[in-house]
């Protein structure tokens, strides 16, 4: 129960925190629906490696082969809510200075939109399709860091444009001292409200609190096609003398998720220290059976689809027999306080 403090006299000016509206918002696709239902699955067709034409014979074009697809499936998880009363009694004691509406507002500013970023942060930062172990980043170093990321994004085919850096203010400040990239305050004065500084190596530069970076990660690369951040309920109500209450009784339902796209993974980047990516598995085929080593839950495929987002991933446990001619097995490892490892693959010969 919250406390309750009832003084000869109040100030009519209440205080509140400060607040900053959401990081995330607009920054992510808004491809995929989950209106009327729980989870949704993707699928992606698998486009097939041209061949030689042959100008004699039958099957000019090469073997005919079925196009296949890769599925990933996709659950809300996310269902919060709250209750909070502001009783007549109280209200009154206190000069009135708790008004329903303006209670509701500061409850969203100061706990749901912050619980919400930080929550997509955290599912952005560890299902990136790409963990780079780096030094930690100094002004010495943090802008070459950044162009790295950048050579990253445009070898995995990443479109141009919609590139955000989400970068905590420790960082922005080693940027902002870089001897490599000065002046970046005086870019994009206009974009300041929604956290955008200006362009850093290709990508929007947004800077967040520290608190808000998840975890073991120093900074956090997105292409907007490449995330979603579905809301299925954003629920606030205020009653009136609802039964057993004199007074308000303000409440909230916040049923959302966020998730890395499989396919697009490569548009998601995060950097941490080289202690806190997980070892690489490795992969032994021998008879048409696969034996996997690594440490941590090691997930694995034997159709070619990726284990971190394949919705036919499974957890490896003992060897993979009767794996048929042309199999080709990928492993991913990942310990408990650490980002994934690498994908590794292996194909039966």
């Amino acid at each position: 129960m919250g406390v309750i403090h009832l003084h000869e006299k109040y100030e009519k000016q209440i205080l509140t925190q400060y607040t900053h509206e959401s990081f995330i918002a607009g920054k992510v696709s808004k491809e995929y629906s989950f209106d009327g239902v729980r989870g949704i699955i993707i699928t992606t067709p698998v486009t097939v490696p041209l061949n030689d034409y042959k100008r004699s014979g039958l099957q000019r074009y090469g073997n005919t082969t079925e196009l296949g697809d890769r599925t990933q499936a996709l659950q809300m998880r996310q269902d919060k809510g709250f209750s909070v009363s502001i009783d007549k009694g109280n209200q009154s004691d206190q000069q009135y200075i708790k008004q329903a509406g303006r209670m509701m507002k500061l409850q969203q500013a100061e706990q749901v939109v912050p619980m919400i970023d930080k929550y997509a942060l955290s599912e952005f930062a560890n299902n990136a399709g790409q963990v780079k172990a780096v030094t930690a980043p100094s002004k010495a170093n943090i802008v070459n860091q950044l162009f790295d990321m950048e050579t990253a994004f445009t070898n995995s085919l990443i479109p141009l444009g919609d590139r955000y850096l989400y970068i905590g203010g420790t960082i922005y400040n080693h940027i902002r001292m870089s001897p490599e990239f000065l002046g970046v305050d005086a870019l994009a004065k206009d974009d300041l409200t929604r956290g955008v500084v200006g362009m850093i190596a290709g990508f929007k530069a947004v800077v967040i609190p520290d608190s808000y970076m998840p975890a073991n990660a120093h900074y956090i690369g997105c292409h907007k096609r490449s995330v979603i951040q579905p809301t299925k309920i954003h629920d606030a109500k205020i009653h009136t003398d609802a039964p057993g209450i004199s007074g308000a009784l303000l409440e909230g339902r916040y049923y959302f998720d966020a998730f890395v796209l499989g396919e697009r993974a490569n548009g998601v980047y995060v950097a941490t220290d080289a202690s806190k990516k997980t070892a690489n598995p490795t992969i032994a085929i021998a008879s048409n059976e696969a034996t996997i080593t690594g440490t941590g839950v090691v997930m694995y495929t034997i159709d070619g689809s990726d284990p971190r987002y394949s919705k036919d991933a499974q957890i490896y446990t003992t060897k993979v027999k009767s794996l048929p001619q042309g199999a080709v097995v990928k492993a991913v490892a990942k310990e408990n306080d650490k980002f994934a490892s690498d994908v590794v693959t292996q194909v039966n010969p």
